[in-house]
């Protein structure tokens, strides 16, 4: 939980659609705050990803085929830098507040570089504040998760598929599509998964055998009408559509 990170705030900047947020908020605790606030910005689905290392690291979305990444709504983050020679003994930091729209070369290129590249590769990220969409702008918007068992025939069919969109003009701006192959380090006992997707499954999609089988129990298997609590590997479908271009 965000109770084991510091710097875990989340607060929006009067009578804009800004919000200023600490790197240690997790994102299942941001998207709660941002709905509460009506904003929206394309992020991660992880619930325990936190927006630090999500803003630095691009923040891919199901919906960036539509409103790109996080990174892109990134106005301004508040980053320590080390200063001084180490060699004569010089350790300290600088605080630096860094804007996108900033005129200064080296304080642009500290600011794409630490959006765009791996985390804490520049600096220590102490806040970052995002210039966010209004849900209001957007009304009816849908989505569908659809959810099937892996095999390499259903992957290989949804595959090409997409590369038929891509072939024949890709799909209007409006409508973004998503393939995502899942697995799991945690499986159903062994006479409760289908033997030719286990078979057939990449040994990876399983995880990492590191300590005690660990099994769901049979209530806890009839309880999984969610498609994302299934713990076998799976192919998933995304479908958003939203009303970007009339």
């Amino acid at each position: 939980t965000d109770k084991q990170y510091p710097w875990n705030f989340f607060r929006r900047i009067e009578g804009t659609t800004l919000v200023e947020c600490g790197p240690g908020l997790a994102l299942e605790n941001f998207a709660r705050f941002m709905n509460q606030e009506g904003l929206f910005v394309p992020f991660g689905e992880c619930p325990q990803v936190h927006i630090g290392g999500h803003c630095q690291t691009g923040g891919t979305s199901s919906v960036s085929p539509i409103f790109g990444l996080l990174c892109d709504y990134v106005h301004s983050i508040t980053l320590i830098t080390a200063e001084g020679d180490p060699a004569k003994g010089e350790r300290t930091g600088k605080k630096r507040v860094l804007n996108r729209d900033t005129t200064n070369k080296a304080d642009a290129d500290l600011f794409f570089s630490t959006i765009c590249g791996s985390p804490g590769n520049f600096g220590i990220v102490t806040s970052v504040t995002i210039k966010c969409l209004d849900d209001k702008k957007y009304p009816n918007s849908r989505a569908m998760l659809k959810m099937w068992s892996y095999d390499k025939a259903t992957l290989k069919s949804f595959m090409d598929m997409y590369a038929g969109y891509v072939d024949n003009g890709g799909t209007p701006a409006s409508l973004a599509l998503a393939v995502v192959v899942m697995g799991s380090s945690i499986t159903l006992k062994p006479d409760s998964i289908d033997a030719e997707i286990q078979k057939d499954a990449p040994v990876e999609m399983f995880g990492p055998r590191t300590g005690p089988q660990e099994y769901f129990t049979d209530e806890q298997v009839k309880e999984m009408s969610n498609p994302l609590a299934r713990p076998f590997p799976c192919v998933g479908v995304y479908a958003m559509w939203c009303d970007v271009d009339n």
